[in-house]
């Protein structure tokens, strides 16, 4: 927990996020026109195909480092979210990540280029709730409503 409250402290104020490695082997997938910064862009890249493989905090710690490459890439901050928000394996989302990921996905939302990453943001602000008493099961309904739109 400590990483967590540590990361979202860079994040917050500013700081620079630790350089991680680029792991080879991760697999093919990218997504093309990410970011204007090839290095980013491979950060980004990277940080999705560790998603898919449940790496979340690797993930996490990828997607953290493109947003400090290029700013401007709404969708990095949308995968920092994505990697510390629920999964079919672990549902709960502590203070920490719930903050940072709601920090992000605003900072994202300010910066989307296209109507994609705008919905996407959007949609993934749906998954994280500041309210105390949301429900973790409310949370996911209004995520996959605004998804399915």
């Amino acid at each position: 927990m400590l990483a967590i409250a540590s990361v979202a402290v860079w994040v917050l104020v500013g700081s620079q996020v630790p350089k991680p490695p680029l792991f080879p082997g991760t697999g093919s997938y990218e997504r093309r026109q990410v970011s204007e910064n090839p290095e980013a862009a491979s950060y980004f890249n990277q940080g999705m195909r560790l998603m898919f493989a449940f790496q979340k905090g690797e993930a996490k710690q990828s997607f953290l480092y493109a947003t400090q490459l290029d700013p401007s890439c709404a969708l990095a901050r949308w995968g920092v979210a994505m990697s510390v928000g629920p999964d079919i394996n672990y549902s709960t989302v502590s203070t920490a990540e719930t903050e940072l990921a709601v920090k992000n996905l605003e900072a994202g939302v300010k910066i989307a280029k296209t109507d994609l990453e705008k919905g996407l943001l959007q949609a993934a602000l749906l998954r994280f709730s500041t309210e105390k008493g949301k429900s973790r099961s409310t949370l996911n309904k209004a995520f996959s409503v605004a998804m399915r739109e």
